[in-house]
């Protein structure tokens, strides 16, 4: 699984459209400690200056009006803040965005402070000297565009913080995850190398002109030792999982005979990408329980595997329809799923859906990884 950034891009499914509005109770704590310690700051600072304190009711109109309205700029750029680290490429582009996207701020917190300051106290606008007040409108500017700033930092770092401890317990999830598959699979297990010697053994004791009851014990015997070999390993090829799929459809035509017909499409080039093990023979598997086990004419199982779109495919028909049945427990496709998600994150997927009066599909997408880039990258 790629490495994620921890602050660009900004992904939709975790800033949802209520999130970027409303945010969340830490993003409101910082808010309040922002702001607050600023208004705390330039009330001390004032209260030290005997000239500054004489003003009175401008002094406090004052902070209160940075602190209102820092309060509403920043929440508004915070919004549109998300929208660009989502769209941003690069840290570069990032920074080349933020840079105006600061100064409208502080030019835009500086108007709503002049406003809000006019509706209160128009007096404080009584001053001929119109080249002074413009010097101190772009002083103000400037000094709220570094305010900006600061509070551009303080919250890219939180995001920073947020995201590096949501990966580490995504990761420590991951690991309780493999820990538990492991377990259930011990516990499932009934001494796997005892049972493939003795069907070994059991090959031997069958004469040797019975040749179906040899054939299905070693393919049996194929299928256990796929399951031994390949089941601890995180991936295999995808030419080695069909190998697996092939074994088990030739047992399954020792027992449904004619009533199973099977067609492959797979496209060429595809046998070094990396699949979770017996992903696609679980397809097949299901496949072949509900869309030919239960039908006395028995039908078609294809299955199929192609590129698109720069993922990879895996596609399995069979006839019938999707129901809810008290024969499946569903744990084939949720497992299916589950290490699907562990192993490529959420750009993977599992679908089961009903294709015409008479066609089930189930389709697996995940991201086309070579065997042979995994194995010679660093």
């Amino acid at each position: 699984m790629p490495p994620r950034s921890l602050i660009l891009p900004a992904p939709c499914e975790l800033y949802t459209r209520r999130r970027r509005w409303l945010g969340l109770s830490n993003y409101w704590t910082g808010q309040s400690l922002f702001w607050g310690g600023l208004c705390a700051f330039l009330i001390g600072n004032s209260l030290a200056n005997p000239k500054q304190t004489e003003q009175g009711f401008d002094l406090w109109a004052g902070v209160t009006a940075i602190a209102l309205c820092g309060w509403a700029i920043t929440h508004l750029l915070r919004v549109v803040l998300i929208a660009l680290r989502r769209r941003a490429t690069s840290w570069a582009a990032f920074l080349a965005g933020l840079v105006p996207l600061n100064l409208l701020g502080a030019a835009g917190l500086v108007g709503a402070i002049l406003g809000l300051t006019l509706v209160v106290n128009p007096s404080a606008f009584e001053k001929p000297d119109a080249a002074s007040s413009l010097a101190e409108y772009f002083s103000e500017v400037g000094f709220l565009f570094a305010l900006l700033w600061v509070w551009t930092g303080f919250y890219l770092g939180y995001c920073y913080y947020r995201s590096y401890r949501e990966g580490v317990e995504e990761r420590l999830r991951l690991q309780t995850a493999v820990k538990d598959a492991e377990l259930r699979t011990l516990k499932a297990q009934v001494n796997p190398h005892f049972l493939f010697n003795s069907l070994n053994t059991l090959r031997s004791m069958i004469p040797e002109d019975m040749e179906r009851p040899r054939e299905a014990v070693t393919l049996l015997a194929e299928m256990l030792r796929a399951s031994l070999t390949l089941g601890d390993r995180a991936t295999v090829r995808l030419d080695e999982e069909i190998e697996t799929v092939e074994t088990y459809l030739a047992l399954e035509r020792l027992r449904f005979e004619q009533r199973l017909q099977v067609r492959a499409c797979i496209d060429a080039g595809l046998g070094p990408l990396l699949v979770p093990p017996f992903v696609l023979q679980t397809l097949v598997e299901n496949a072949v329980k509900f869309g030919v086990g239960g039908r006395s004419q028995g039908g078609e199982v294809a299955y199929a595997a192609f590129l698109r779109d720069g993922a990879l495919h895996l596609r399995v028909t069979n006839p019938g329809r999707v129901r809810t049945s008290s024969n499946s427990t569903g744990l084939g496709l949720a497992n299916a799923r589950e290490r699907l998600a562990h192993l490529f994150g959420p750009a993977t997927s599992i679908t089961l859906s009903q294709e015409g009066l008479d066609l089930v599909v189930a389709e697996a997408i995940l991201p086309a990884v070579s065997a042979l880039v995994s194995h010679s990258s660093p």
